[in-house]
Formats: C-alpha cells, sequence, structure tokens
C-alpha cells in the first residue's frame, strides 16, 4: 500500500484519509500492470485537467460519498476481498465511483449556478420595482384601458364601424379586427400624444396651466395663483429710490446680466422656460405648493475689469481685492464680482455725465463722487418683491429681496453717520507708487473687500 501511494502522488493523490480510499489506489496500480495506457486515461480524466486544490476537492467528494453509503452498500465498490476477484469489475466499480464523485460535482456547480441566477433576478425584479414610477405607470395604462374602451362605447361596436364593416358593430371578417386595431388603437398607442387631438392621454398629458400640461384636451388645473413679480436693478429703481435720480437711460460698459427663476416643487420643474431678465411687473401663474426664487449674475465682471479701473472708481487697492471664490458664472453676490460690477456701474455713470456731447444730466452735478459711490456700493444685483392678491383688491407679498449692500445703511448715503464711519474705517495707507488720489477724489481708500455683506 505505501508502494501504492509514492506511485501514485504524480496525480496529487492525498490519499491518508479514508480505508477505502486506499483500495481504490491499490485496484488502479493493479490495473496498471494489465493496461498502462488505459489507467492513465482514466486517472487523467478525473485528475490531471485540474489543478492540485481541485483534484485535492474532487478526492473529498469521493471520500464523503463513501462516508455516506449505509453500511452493506460499500460492497457494491472495492473491498479487500474482491482485490484479487476479476478485474473488469475492478474497473467498473472504479469507474462507477469516479462517476459518482462527477455527478455530485456537477450537481454542486448546478447548485451554485441555480442560486446565482436567482439572486440576479432578484435584484433585478427589486431594481425594477425601485426605479419604477408607480403612479405614471397606473396613468399610462389607464389611458391605453380608457382608449379601448372608448373606442367601444356607444354601441357602435368598432370605430370607423360604417367604413369598416357590412352593418356597423358586426364583424364579418377577420381583417376587420385588426384594421379597427391597427388603425384606432396601435396607432393612438404608439404615436406621441398631441396637445389639442381631444384625447388626454396621461401621463404624457394632464391639466394644463401656463405653459405646464394641456388644458385643451385634459382641462385646465385650478389649484393655481397669479403671482405679481417686480424685481430689478439699481439703474432701473433709481428714480423711485430716496434720491429720485432716474438712471435708466445709463448704457453699462459691461452688464452683469442679473436674472431670476422660480422653481415648483410641484411640477419638479422651472416655472419660467428661460430665465426672466428684471422687469417692472411680470405676470405668471404658479401651481399651489413650495416656490423657490432663484436669482443668477450670468455674465463674470472679473474678467472684464482690471485693478486699474477698480482703483479709479472705487479707491480700492488691488492687494486687497478678495479672490474669485464662484465655480461658475452664475453664481450671485460674489465679494469679488461685488466689487467689479460696482466698478462697472459707476464708470458707467461717470460716461453718462461727463463724457460725450451735449448739456450733461444737472443730477451729476448735485451729488458728489462719494455719494454716487455709497449708493452703488448699496445695490448690488436685484430688488423688489413678489405678491399675490389677497382675495379682495389688496396684494399680500411673499417675497421682499433688498439689493446685497457693503455699507451700512444702503439707503442713506453720506447722510448716514455709519456710512461715513465706514468710510473712515477703510482707509489704509497709500503706497508712494499712488500718492495722487483717485479720479473721484477721495479723502480715503476704501477696503470694500473684507466688508461685503
Amino acid at each position: 500500500l505505501r508502494w501504492s501511494i509514492i506511485t501514485l502522488a504524480d496525480h496529487w493523490l492525498l490519499l491518508a484519509m479514508d480505508p477505502n480510499l486506499l483500495f481504490v489506489a491499490a485496484g488502479v496500480h493493479r490495473m496498471r500492470k494489465r493496461n498502462q495506457d488505459n489507467d492513465h486515461a482514466k486517472l487523467n480524466s478525473f485528475l490531471k485537467q485540474y489543478s492540485p486544490d481541485e483534484a485535492r476537492r474532487r478526492f473529498e467528494v469521493v471520500d464523503n460519498h463513501l462516508g455516506n453509503l449505509r453500511e452493506g452498500e460499500i460492497t457494491k465498490y472495492l473491498t479487500v476481498d474482491e482485490m484479487d476477484g476479476d478485474p473488469k469489475l475492478q474497473t467498473r466499480q472504479i469507474d462507477a465511483l469516479v462517476d459518482r464523485a462527477n455527478q455530485n460535482i456537477e450537481r454542486e456547480n448546478n447548485y451554485v449556478k441555480m442560486i446565482g441566477l436567482f439572486l440576479f433576478a432578484t435584484v433585478y425584479c427589486v431594481m425594477l420595482v425601485y426605479q419604477s414610477n408607480v403612479t405614471n405607470n397606473y396613468e399610462l395604462e389607464s389611458s391605453i384601458h380608457n382608449t379601448i374602451v372608448n373606442q367601444l362605447s356607444g354601441g357602435n361596436g368598432l370605430l370607423y364601424g360604417t367604413a369598416l364593416m357590412t352593418n356597423p358593430g358586426t364583424i364579418t371578417a377577420p381583417s376587420q379586427f385588426y384594421s379597427w386595431l391597427s388603425t384606432s388603437i396601435l396607432h393612438r398607442i404608439l404615436t406621441q400624444p398631441a396637445c389639442g387631438d381631444g384625447v388626454c392621454e396621461p401621463p404624457v398629458e394632464y391639466p394644463g396651466f401656463g405653459r405646464f400640461g394641456c388644458a385643451t384636451d385634459c382641462g385646465k388645473y385650478t389649484k393655481t395663483t397669479l403671482l405679481n413679480i417686480n424685481l430689478q436693478t439699481f439703474l432701473q429703481l433709481s428714480k423711485s429710490m430716496e434720491w429720485g435720480w432716474d438712471l435708466a437711460n445709463v448704457t453699462l460698459s459691461d452688464d452683469p446680466g442679473f436674472t431670476f427663476n422660480i422653481y415648483s416643487d410641484t411640477v419638479g420643474d422651472w416655472i419660467f422656460a428661460q430665465d426672466q431678465r428684471p422687469t417692472a411687473k411680470t405676470v405668471v401663474e404658479v401651481p399651489d405648493g413650495n416656490l423657490t426664487l432663484y436669482l443668477y449674475q450670468t455674465n463674470e465682471m472679473t474678467a472684464v475689469v482690471d485693478f486699474q479701473q477698480i482703483y479709479d472708481q472705487l479707491g480700492v487697492l488691488d492687494n486687497t481685492l478678495p479672490a474669485r471664490t464662484v465655480t461658475t458664472d452664475f453664481d450671485y453676490a460674489d465679494a469679488r464680482e461685488f466689487i467689479s460690477s460696482s466698478a462697472v456701474v459707476l464708470d458707467s455713470l461717470n460716461t453718462y455725465c461727463f463724457v460725450g456731447t451735449g448739456d450733461p444730466d444737472p443730477k451729476c452735478y448735485q451729488y458728489p463722487p462719494q455719494e454716487m459711490m455709497l449708493r452703488v456700493l448699496g445695490a448690488y444685483g436685484l430688488s423688489g418683491g413678489i405678491s399675490m392678491s389677497d382675495g379682495g383688491r389688496g396684494r399680500t407679498s411673499l417675497v421682499q429681496l433688498d439689493f446685497c449692500s457693503a455699507i451700512p445703511n444702503r439707503t442713506a448715503g453720506l447722510e448716514s453717520e455709519a456710512n461715513k464711519q465706514f468710510i473712515v474705517d477703510s482707509a489704509t495707507a497709500c503706497p508712494s507708487s499712488r500718492r495722487s488720489l483717485p479720479s473721484g477724489g477721495y479723502e480715503h481708500l476704501v477696503g470694500v473687500a473684507a466688508r461685503g455683506r
């Protein structure tokens, strides 16, 4: 037996496990003496194509099989007495044992595949249910169902019955049914719903308002409110502000491009298809529910306004300017964009007042440069409000929006002691290279950068 184990070591037989396996080894060794080629073929078919670990596992299957045999069944395989018996019987028994092991291994692999398929199907079905919209699926199924019912209702049977049948409501040939199915059902279902065709087809079509839904086919959505939106820039609102100076005719050399839009949680979309420019009055119908106002600056001012222009208009030194921190051109009220936009407005006011032909606006001499600077520093972005009817002749304010301001009192200018103190506190030492004052003749270099709010 020891010699048998050594002889079979090249086939990774770790047989020091069970006496029955030793019997198998002895039988295989005897068979080698009679038919060496046939013996190699049998062993190679069971072991050589596998790695050592896989071969060890296969022999464990054989060992487990022998261990699970009921008492008396072991005699169906090799016993000590049968080692000297018929070689053909031994060969059949060895083949039967190997085949049984292969069957067990194949069954094990099939179970693994079946469990894997079951897990995949479970995960796939769960993902389908999780990602599907039950409400939309129901509305789609109801739309198809209602289409078929409407076609068959009214006691006329198939639609276009007069044209398709000898007697309306009676099918005389299969072609009539297929023609009706193709024309009245499939063509309608497989065609994108069109608003205005007289049929409401949810979920694509639903009761409408404004630019949403299809009021023609599905009726009007009644849970809505009319909003009045009044959002304007500093130049647009200047006439109605405290100083009463109409600057609507001032043209900005570079426009920050302030816009706004409203997002509705009810419809999950923007109320306006395009962001709106500031205007004196915009009336829009919105659905009831949560609404969010978004403000944007669509043009980057930092890229078109250099340090010298900021110094000339605001007296702010370049080494005190904050870095631009926003990631997109649509962010609103960035500190650096605030300063650059204010410089553009002041530069455009100077051009409006003192550059060109003809007599300047008398207001240009009424307000000193410092007053104009403070007014501009207190008026970045948009200001105004959003309101709705209170059910009578009055209105209820929903949103009141003020300009972004870098000064304590954005409406008082030099009349405010807090604003004057703000200028004093913002003073800094003048570099030797800039002993001359800016074009506005300011007494201090204003460090607005660190005080924007």
